[in-house]
């Protein structure tokens, strides 16, 4: 989860109130309800920042695999050497909010076929099924945007368009996607990448 900002001196930036901290939140408060309602066992979260960093997201990613793996048998284990305490059965992830980030994770947890989940990856990229075949996600992919986005410039008979990008994964691939799908329907338009020097 991206709970921090990203920082160029640090690893991670300030807390994000809006969709950083609110997004833990909300996760453990629904776990507290479904927990409530459960019986024979308990869902729970190991909840890790990548702090809107896809290399950081990676680290954590490879962590948990790490932690994961010692986790695979069913041996207990002495908690404050007082209380046997199951070992945690790891399901699934669910993350990361960035696409880039997503990306990375998800070529690194198919080896180990890890399910993930993202709210709020969003790139076509990640529906490809042979590269990311434990990937799902409950937002639509981008396609959908670029479709609607398409019918709003043919609708108002725009003949040119200009697409603003930034230089990432995420950027590059979704606007070689935008290009396709205005070539198509042999519309005009000029893509700015927002790194690029004026």
């Amino acid at each position: 989860m991206m709970v921090h900002e990203r920082e160029e001196t640090n690893i991670c930036g300030p807390v994000m109130p809006q969709g950083g901290i609110q997004a833990v939140e909300t996760m453990l408060y629904t776990l507290d309800i479904i927990n409530s309602r459960l019986k024979h066992f308990k869902i729970g979260a190991h909840i890790l920042d990548d702090c809107d960093r896809d290399t950081y997201g990676l680290e954590m990613a490879v962590d948990f695999i790490k932690g994961s793996i010692s986790n695979i048998d069913d041996e207990e284990y002495l908690c404050n050497k007082t209380q046997a305490i199951s070992r945690k059965v790891i399901s699934g992830v669910v993350g990361a909010a960035s696409s880039v980030t997503s990306i990375q994770v998800a070529n690194l947890l198919r080896l180990f076929k890890i399910p993930q989940v993202s709210y709020m990856s969003t790139s076509p990229e990640l529906s490809n099924k042979q590269r990311f075949e434990y990937f799902t996600r409950t937002i639509p992919s981008d396609h959908y945007q670029v479709k609607a986005m398409v019918e709003i410039i043919k609708k108002f008979g725009w003949s040119y368009v200009s697409i603003v990008y930034e230089e990432s994964n995420y950027g590059t691939y979704t606007t070689d996607f935008n290009t396709r799908m205005i070539l198509k329907k042999k519309l005009n338009f000029r893509p700015h990448n927002m790194n690029a020097a004026e």
